[in-house]
């Protein structure tokens, strides 16, 4: 039995590259007055608490020649765009806004700012990713995540994001992540089988094209690509 120590970890690390950072938005506008307030104060809020997001992992073989994480990608950056629509404050920013009665509140803005989409790489097999024993930090690696370390922060940064990650035998992950602020994980969990309602609805239409539009082979090449080394 081979046992993979932290050192395999780091070697993950170094070797998961991301490819494209893009930016989906619910296809239909958003009303902002629906925007709303968050019960914790201001004076609270701090990394430990902007830093709490829940985390789902999926990964997957390679199902058929024409099956890869980045065909994937291009369906879920249109499929996601739809399912959106049911939940906007995912796509939203945190504000913190004075209100009335001299108090600070902070605020979900629904503002259609987006959601980030990662599509990545990585020199591994899948199987091989699955069999680490330091799971915790290499599972880390295929969820993209950026914390919010200050307060001016806030409107700038993305509080949902879908890391799909391609590995070296064709099979790929897809990690999601979602702040605590918007939602807990049952809700989370509510949205993610009504997405892939949304998603398997998509697929299944007789004149859907072969390629999603955002498909990212299409749009270069990869072989020849300065990917971004994750740090």
């Amino acid at each position: 039995m081979t046992i993979f120590s932290t050192n395999s970890t780091l070697s993950l690390a170094s070797k998961v590259r991301i490819e494209s950072m893009q930016t989906v938005v619910p296809i239909k506008p958003t009303d902002p007055i629906n925007s709303g307030r968050i019960s914790v104060s201001p004076q609270n809020l701090d990394s430990s608490i902007l830093g709490r997001r829940f985390h789902v992992i999926l990964c997957y073989n390679k199902a058929s020649d024409e099956d890869s994480g980045w065909l994937m990608a291009g369906w879920i950056k249109e499929s996601l765009s739809i399912a959106l629509c049911e939940l906007p404050i995912l796509a939203g920013r945190l504000r913190v806004q004075d209100s009335e009665d001299g108090d600070r509140d902070l605020q979900i803005i629904l503002n259609d700012s987006g959601v980030r989409l990662v599509e990545a790489r990585v020199e591994m097999k899948l199987a091989d990713f699955l069999d680490l024993e330091e799971k915790k930090e290499a599972q880390g690696e295929v969820v993209f995540w950026e914390d919010v370390l200050e307060q001016n922060q806030l409107q700038f940064s993305p509080l949902f994001y879908v890391q799909v990650t391609n590995f070296s035998c064709g099979g790929y992950s897809i990690g999601i992540s979602c702040s605590l602020l918007l939602a807990d994980p049952f809700a989370l969990t509510g949205f993610l089988k009504r997405w892939a309602n949304e998603h398997n609805s998509l697929l299944s239409k007789l004149d859907a094209p072969k390629t999603p539009l955002c498909y990212l082979p299409k749009l270069r090449n990869l072989g020849s690509s300065k990917a971004l080394l994750r740090s």
